[in-house]
């Protein structure tokens, strides 16, 4: 049977109710700038009716309502649309860091540019086609050690500026693996908040917030997934690398990662299989990028100094050297004077070099071109210098395929010989160079110095072109998604405006109803029983 105070009862839930949608209305306007925020909203229902079904009944109509009643406060939010973001999110940071590194690479070799290394090799050849014109003027000699040295600058610096980006990339990548530890830490953190909240049935929609905002922080560093199981209260909440599946014991992340023992270590470059997305990815694609260019600039290098290359001797030459053989046979003496022109295959601009005649009286076989900083075998951009002997006398160059050999073994030397310079200059056209891989393996191209040169900036203009095109496309799907994630989470301050005007009203009109019920209560209380009054 209904109290007599029912009507009371019924309107205090009410005012209750509209206050919690008042008050959730209020958090939801408090967070509209809040990063990670999802807006809430209270779920009511009705309350049990009177009277319930049973043999003692009362008899009246129907069943009487009781009210309402809030059930609970829930976030808007749809896992499907977090994934597709993550997912995206991945992506975008994977190529923004591929592209970056693309462009200061591009900013490094700064091709074309008439201060890059393209205008030095030129002016270098140009260098040696004027010494050919004019080979036994000092003037010449001096222009051709410069324009050696500014080569060997100009390979420096791109040597030194590589290195750099890639220790650069080497020291973002340990920033970013604390990162990502830091917030697999803080996502085991909330996790075991939202359990102690949600034990007792209360939602932890603001935890959760936190811990969403976490993931989707952790989603541009790395490609992962979430898998949730269990009862709320009793969660398993795991992040996993989204390329783990081969053992994804292994791959696990619960606040720190595991592995197969369910022991804790740090995220390192040991994982760089299972890395498939996010900027860590992106520093482990840029680093490889890097170190391809950094070999293929270091082959270039090399084989220029000491590479393969087929060139013909004309007739009259005398030989400076022995030419020897891949086996060890020598197939020519020194001063040899050859009776017609010989093709034979040398080693580099160093090899060419000494097969040349010097500017000394009486004159002398020519040295070595240049020489490694640090004494190593190989060449690169780094350790390549001009030989230290050369720069100190420049008539150690040797330009000239032609001297007079006389009866006792010596020298005169014939001013006017141009052959070995000749052959150098014309290397800029004609030079048909063996690269190898930049590691000394087998050969990978064949060409002259300015086309690998040209291919190589152009490859890198490619690349670039195509990283700008593939983030562009992955950001306008980002952006896509994001949209549809924010009309369903983000607090739109219209539409809470109108909820508060809805929650107000109800509110007002539960609190007319409790004064319309007093007002009767006191007409039964103090009204009745006095006839007459």
């Amino acid at each position: 049977m209904r109290s007599t105070f029912h009507g009371l009862e019924t309107m205090k839930r009410a005012i209750y109710a509209q206050q919690y949608g008042i008050y959730t209305t209020g958090h939801n306007i408090a967070n509209a700038n809040t990063e990670g925020y999802t807006r809430q909203r209270v779920n009511m229902g009705t309350m049990t009716p009177l009277d319930p079904i049973g043999v003692n009944r009362s008899a009246m109509a129907g069943q009487l309502g009781t009210g309402v009643i809030v059930r609970d406060v829930v976030r808007l939010r749809e896992a499907f649309l977090d994934s597709q973001f993550r997912h995206e999110h991945q992506r975008v940071g994977d190529w923004e860091v591929r592209l970056d590194t693309l462009e200061k690479l591009e900013a490094i070799v700064n091709e074309p540019s008439e201060n890059g290394l393209g205008a030095a090799l030129d002016e270098f050849w140009t260098a040696w086609d004027e010494l050919a014109a004019n080979p036994g003027e000092h003037t010449t000699r001096t222009l051709v050690i410069q324009k050696m040295q500014a080569l060997v600058e100009a390979f420096n610096a791109k040597g030194r500026q590589l290195s750099d980006l890639k220790r650069d990339l080497e020291e973002n990548l340990d920033i970013k693996f604390n990162e990502a530890n830091e917030l697999l830490k803080h996502i085991r953190d909330l996790n075991e908040q939202i359990n102690k909240v949600e034990a007792s049935g209360d939602n932890a929609n603001d935890l959760r917030d936190r811990r969403d905002l976490a993931v989707d922080q952790l989603s541009r560093l790395l490609d992962i997934r979430v898998e949730v199981s269990g009862e709320k209260g009793n969660e398993t909440y795991k992040i996993v690398l989204a390329n783990g599946e081969s053992d994804p014991s292994d791959q696990e992340f619960d606040g720190v990662l595991l592995d197969g023992t369910n022991n804790p270590y740090s995220l390192d470059d040991s994982l760089k299989d299972f890395i498939d997305g996010g900027e860590i990815n992106g520093i482990f694609v840029s680093l490889d990028t890097v170190t391809r260019y950094q070999n293929e600039l270091n082959a270039l290098v090399n084989t220029l100094v000491q590479g393969k290359v087929e060139v013909t001797l004309p007739a009259g030459t005398v030989l400076a050297s022995d030419i020897i053989a891949e086996d060890g046979t020598i197939l020519y003496q020194k001063d040899t004077v050859l009776d017609e022109p010989l093709t034979i295959t040398v080693n580099g601009l160093n090899g060419l070099h000494q097969l040349g005649w010097d500017g000394q009286e009486p004159p002398q076989p020519g040295g070595l071109l240049f020489e490694t900083a640090d004494d190593s075998e190989a060449f690169t951009a780094e350790n390549i210098r001009v030989s230290s002997e050369l720069l100190k006398d420049e008539s150690l160059l040797a330009p000239s395929n032609k001297v007079i050999v006389h009866e006792d073994g010596s020298y005169t030397a014939l001013p006017e010989s141009n052959g070995i310079a000749l052959i150098i200059a014309k290397f800029k056209d004609e030079g048909q160079f063996e690269f190898d891989d930049g590691n000394g393996n087998a050969t990978v191209a064949k060409g002259t110095i300015g086309g690998y040169y040209s291919a190589y900036a152009a490859n890198l203009g490619v690349e670039t072109d195509s990283a700008g095109k593939q983030l562009s496309n992955n950001m306008s799907v980002l952006n896509h998604v994001e949209m549809r994630r924010a009309s369903v989470s983000a607090v739109s301050l219209d539409e809470e405006m109108a909820n508060l005007i809805m929650f107000q009203h109800a509110y007002n009109a539960a609190a007319r109803n409790i004064t319309a019920i007093d007002e009767m209560l006191d007409r039964i209380i103090n009204g009745m029983g006095h006839v007459g009054r």
